[in-house]
């Protein structure tokens, strides 16, 4: 905190904690009144001891001063010394708590104040490590820490309250489980960069927000993930709980109105303590709730906005070290307004009604129509699915596609996607508009063009879209109908993608027994197809070959191109036994594909469907010898309809028969030319 005399404050903690360092010689001030500014307390070259603090306390002093110039080296030699001083058993609790809070501020306020691309993340992760050994040390840190939520409200201080709030309430979910609470810790760091892309005049706005403007607040835990980048430390954990922050377990959040099931419990964590923070601090459109107040209004969303489970342990949590009636046990510093916001609780303003002339007209799909997508530009390490993917299409118009997918996409990350148009390939370039989870399973995503491209021009990668640059992206959508999901014990929450995808694959066998499966079931497995997991993808390439509809031979023939070649060789295996003649042209160029099996396995299932061009790959392969050539010789006997075994007998039976077509074919030019 800045004084105008050229001085700034620091906690009498941390004065503590330097003193004994080599190197902290600083001159220390007392706080002075308006008028008279910092007195001089302490100069160079003399000691302080413990009855100067003891004295100090006694008088109610919880801060002293130093000059500028002076500040900055404090700050570092605090940081440098932060883990060393955490692990003294000498320092007090409350000053070890006062000196996290100092310098998990002063870091959160350098992430704000530069990318972290260029900082990197080795700062923050010594910060959120102390924080978390000290958290499961030492009780006393953690009630202090909690208590310590309200005092300033800043938006680096609001960084540091979320991160440590979320890691008191993870240690009472989890238990001792520091890479959890690790993860937590960093997801609470982050949260809120996003913002800082966003107007301080929207935020702060006192007047209802217009609907764009909602949108663009909407954005920011993506914008958040944005930012980071390709940061070391940031897990796809993390930046999944960053993203998810403001989902609800009712399905009604954003930024994409996950399902209350499919919610990591970091993020529902989070969502707790940072509504909690946000309505204990002042703001421009409302005045600060007390603690207990904004509890009370906590427990009334307890299975809509908040998991119930996790907000009974943080009501569990606050009541044990908050203090009696939720009043601090210390005394609190004076609450400041934010200077940047970190929720913003208006509702839009309605909207207008649209002229039904203003839509362009959209061709319905619904799901029966496959593209060709390739990612231009995406979030790092946000999702596993493929950069390359096939998508069926609920609709599409003149400027932009409505597409489903297994996995989510988000608002800014731009798609390369081929259209066919009048039997001719048509690339186009588009970004992620909107994206809601339409069922348990799959998404639905918009995608507004922005130009028609070359096939050479899909494959250049692009920067996804900063917030600043979205404005005309982010228009209202209609949320698709979904059913609240049962909220389970905490125990039960979903912490990685083995749960989603065994929940796929029991959709998938259970498709699977029908002899006619619906329209709607047809797309859900044309979407699990495109999954991030190959075993899903290799059940439903089984389930498409069972249902043999127009709509599953165009995603066979898309999955053609599946970057898993274990993939490719089963499609190619159910393209060939179900006589997908569309596939051809595409199996000829897979005749050179670099891994020898997918290469044959493209040969047999041309055989399969008539076509053998395959036969000179077979052949070339069969006189190599080897293991490859037991393949060959199975792609040989599906495109001559003879049967030749995977064994050495097997490859001189396809030899010779090699041989004796051979000498036919010869003897037959032969007599042709004497004739």
């Amino acid at each position: 905190m800045g004084d105008p005399l050229g001085f700034v404050k620091v906690s009498t903690a941390a004065v503590r904690a330097l003193v004994r360092e080599d190197g902290a010689d600083f001159e220390v001030f007392l706080p002075g009144t308006m008028d008279e500014g910092p007195v001089l307390y302490r100069a160079v070259d003399t000691s302080l001891s413990d009855p100067d603090f003891l004295r100090m306390s006694e008088h109610g002093v919880t801060e002293l001063c130093l000059r500028k110039e002076d500040f900055s080296q404090c700050q570092v030699l605090l940081e440098a010394k932060f883990r060393d001083i955490l692990r003294d058993p000498e320092v007090p609790s409350t000053d070890k708590a006062e000196i996290i809070q100092t310098t998990a501020t002063s870091v959160a306020s350098a992430y704000m104040n530069e990318p972290i691309s260029e900082m990197g993340t080795d700062r923050a992760a010594s910060v959120v490590d102390g924080m978390v050994e000290s958290v499961l040390e030492d009780p006393l840190v953690a009630a202090y820490l909690v208590q310590m939520a309200g005092h300033e409200r800043s938006t680096a201080s609001h960084m540091f309250a979320v991160s440590t709030l979320a890691i008191v309430l993870g240690a009472t979910v989890y238990g001792p489980e520091p890479s959890k609470l690790r993860a937590l810790g960093f997801a609470g760091l982050f949260h809120d960069l996003g913002k800082l892309s966003i107007d301080s005049e929207i935020l702060n706005k006192t007047t209802p927000l217009t609907r764009s403007e909602v949108e663009l607040i909407h954005q920011h835990p993506i914008e958040s993930v944005r930012l980071i980048g390709d940061a070391p430390n940031i897990t796809q954990p993390i930046r999944q709980m960053i993203i998810q922050h403001h989902e609800r377990v009712d399905g009604k959040g954003y930024p994409l109105g996950v399902l209350g099931r499919d919610l990591l419990t970091g993020s529902r964590i989070l969502s707790i303590v940072d509504s909690f923070h946000a309505m204990i601090g002042q703001r421009s459109y409302r005045a600060a709730l007390s603690p207990p107040k904004a509890n009370d209004v906590l427990a009334t969303q307890a299975g809509k906005q908040f998991d119930a489970d996790l907000l009974e342990c943080w009501i569990y949590v606050f009541q044990r070290y908050w203090g009696e009636d939720g009043m601090v046990k210390r005394d609190m510093k004076s609450m400041e307004m934010d200077e940047l916001s970190t929720r913003h609780e208006h509702r839009p303003k309605p909207p207008v009604p649209k002229s039904v002339h203003q839509r362009p007209t959209r061709f319905a799909c619904q799901g029966t129509t496959i593209v060709k997508c390739f990612y231009a530009g995406r979030l790092t390490n946000v999702t596993t699915s493929p950069s390359q993917f096939s998508a069926p299409v609920h609709d599409v118009s003149r400027t932009g596609m409505c597409l489903y997918a297994a996995h989510p996409m988000y608002r800014g990350e731009v798609l390369c996607v081929e259209i066919c148009v009048h039997g001719e390939p048509v690339w186009v370039r588009g970004q992620v508009a909107w994206c809601r989870q339409d069922d348990v399973e799959t998404y639905r995503i918009g995608v507004r063009f922005t130009g028609r491209i070359s096939e050479e021009q899909s494959r250049i990668p692009t920067d996804v879209m900063a917030l600043g640059e979205l404005a005309e992206l982010l228009v209202p959508v209609a949320k698709p109908p979904v059913d609240k999901a049962p909220v389970d014990t905490i125990l039960r929450k979903r912490e990685t993608m083995v749960e989603k995808n065994e929940s796929a694959m029991r959709t998938l066998t259970g498709i699977a027994s029908i002899d006619r499966p619906s329209v709607e079931a047809q797309r859900t497995v044309v979407i699990l197809a495109m999954s991030g997991d190959a075993k899903v993808r290799l059940k439903a390439v089984d389930v498409l070959s069972h249902i043999g509809t127009r709509t599953a031979r165009e995603a066979l023939v898309a999955l053609l191109s599946d970057p898993n070649p274990e993939v490719r060789e089963r499609v190619m295996f159910a393209v060939g036994v179900g006589r997908v003649h569309e596939a051809a042209d595409l199996l000829r160029e897979m005749l050179r594909d670099e891994v020898e099996n997918v290469a044959l396995a493209a040969a047999a299932a041309l055989g399969k469907l008539g076509d053998d061009s395959g036969l000179r790959l077979v052949t070339a392969k069969l006189e190599q010898g080897g293991s490859v050539a037991r393949l060959a010789a199975n792609a040989l006997g599906d495109i001559t309809g003879h049967r030749f075994s995977a064994n050495r007998e097997g490859i001189k039976a396809a030899l010779r028969y090699l041989d004796a077509k051979e000498f036919v074919t010869a003897k037959r030019k032969k007599a042709g030319a004497r004739t």
